[in-house]
């Protein structure tokens, strides 16, 4: 099985968890904890923090890194 999470599962999450905008920003952290419970709830392939980056990359949401650690701009987790 791959480590990438399906696309198509991933989209559907961004719409039900995820709120996009450009100044919006997620440690990748944050964004897999929140990928995780809905692929779990849903009984998609979770697969790895860096599957998920990957897939959010094809995505074009643009990655950063910093001191502070490492993430996405263009989205965010809503809260729950």
């Amino acid at each position: 099985m791959s480590n990438l999470p399906d696309e198509d599962e991933v989209k559907e999450w961004i719409v039900e968890r995820c709120a996009c905008s450009p100044r919006r920003t997620a440690r990748t952290s944050e964004l897999f904890a929140s990928w995780q419970a809905f692929a779990e709830k849903t009984s998609a392939w979770t697969g790895t923090p860096r599957g998920l980056s990957m897939v959010l990359e094809r995505l074009e949401f643009r990655r950063w890194r910093s001191a502070k650690g490492r993430g996405f701009g263009g989205l965010a987790v809503r809260d729950a």
